[in-house]
């Protein structure tokens, strides 16, 4: 199995002041409060042994949660609404109840027809 990445919470890099440190980090026993990330550290051109000291981390850094596609977002949150029960009387296959509007009726024109030979 791979190892998993260390993270270092509250560590910085005292060089290219990454924060928190991943990965390996190491402190220096020479300067109080000093640290450095792998990158920086396997970069020191005159790096005693002597005066850093490898600090592991407490816990591995946590696996990635990985994110829903937004298609299968969309579904479950399709599924939730359908789930929502509509009130008695107005489910998709009801029409609301027509309410004649007396302003905006059309009004009632009977001719009166001449009547024959008139």
């Amino acid at each position: 199995p791979a190892e998993e990445a260390e993270v270092h919470p509250g560590a910085t890099c005292g060089t290219c002041r990454a924060s928190p440190i991943l990965g390996a980090r190491y402190k220096s026993l020479e300067v109080d409060e000093f640290d450095l990330c792998e990158t920086c550290y396997d970069g020191l051109q005159h790096r005693d042994p002597r005066c850093w000291v490898r600090v592991r981390a407490r816990a591995p850094a946590p696996a990635p949660v990985p994110e829903r596609p937004a298609a299968q977002a969309q579904e479950a949150q399709a599924s939730e609404e359908a789930k929502v029960e509509e009130p008695a009387g107005m489910g998709a296959e009801s029409e609301p109840e027509k309410v004649a509007d007396p302003a905006r009726a059309e009004p009632d024109v009977t001719e009166a027809t001449p009547a024959a030979g008139t």
